[in-house]
């Protein structure tokens, strides 16, 4: 069980990974594009100094380098929620879940007695943490 857990979730973060490193742009913003309905467009905006913006944005603000997506009278609460997963917070999700991991995997042998008894208790309560990470990859993904 603990190594089909492990294997799943590194597998899961190399996709996210993957998928962000190809991905547009780091951070991205997003706007209300519709005067009479809910259109809206996400993409990698710069501002005149070349940082990249994020969050909502108003028409013209900044210099839009790349689209991402966008839709014709959509669910506007889904451009804010597209904006906040953009690339970095990925790559930063998964720097910090194989943080997780690497402390859970570290391995017992060659600590001195005390240590072990010490990581031993740490992974009892990381075992927790790895079985909610890793469910996020679960079986029925696509």
């Amino acid at each position: 069980m603990t190594d089909d857990l492990v294997a799943r979730l590194k597998a899961g973060l190399d996709q996210d990974e993957a998928a962000a490193m190809a991905a547009t742009g780091t951070a991205w913003a997003w706007e209300a594009t519709g005067d009479k309905d809910n259109s809206w467009a996400v993409g990698y905006v710069e501002d005149e100094d070349g940082r990249p913006l994020s969050g909502e944005i108003e028409h013209g603000q900044g210099i839009v380098i790349d689209g991402v997506c966008e839709s014709i009278n959509g669910n506007l609460a889904d451009a804010p929620h597209i904006a906040r997963q953009n690339p970095a917070r990925t790559l930063r999700e998964v720097a910090a879940h194989r943080k997780i991991l690497a402390r859970y995997t570290e391995p017992l042998e060659g600590l001195g007695l005390g240590e072990q008894l010490q990581l031993s208790q740490e992974k009892q309560g990381l075992y927790f943490a790895v079985c909610a990470l890793a469910a996020i990859y679960g079986d029925d993904d696509a």
